[in-house]
């Protein structure tokens, strides 16, 4: 396929599926945190759901309403997820995904969509974190 706004990259990402759905329920533990971000002024939605232990990924997936460039954003930011602890995932920036992708410049809300999703993401899980911490606090004094 051959178009002005989508790179061979995007291309790529776009009709890989591997990352695309639901993380099952037999394969999720307490570490299991989903996250949903909207873009301002148009109707693409990203959902990225995130499973941890010790502290990294160890799966994601992702869901994406939106044109190609989103898809591909949703599904990079999916793989490159994978195996990457806090520290590491809270360096990613739209830039970034925009660099990966060769996105074009009118794409750039599609990165900062997924920016967004990942900023949500490390929220959720730097709760849960803190609450882990608490709770084995407790547990050893209590």
């Amino acid at each position: 396929m051959n178009h002005p706004d989508y790179s061979p990259e995007v291309w790529r990402y776009f009709n890989d599926a591997s990352r695309v759905g639901h993380l099952s329920e037999e394969a999720v533990s307490a570490g299991r945190i989903s996250v949903r971000a909207h873009t301002h002024g148009s109707r693409a939605v990203m959902v990225i759901r995130a499973q941890l232990s010790a502290g990294r990924v160890v799966d994601c997936r992702f869901q994406v309403y939106g044109c190609v460039s989103a898809i591909a954003c949703g599904a990079w930011l999916a793989q490159w997820l994978i195996d990457k602890g806090l520290d590491e995932a809270k360096t990613l920036r739209a830039s970034d995904i925009e660099a990966a992708l060769q996105l074009a410049p009118i794409k750039r809300h599609c990165a900062l969509l997924a920016e967004d999703a990942l900023g949500m993401l490390l929220v959720e899980w730097g709760q849960n974190q803190a609450a882990d911490a608490a709770n084995s606090m407790v547990e050893a004094t209590g």
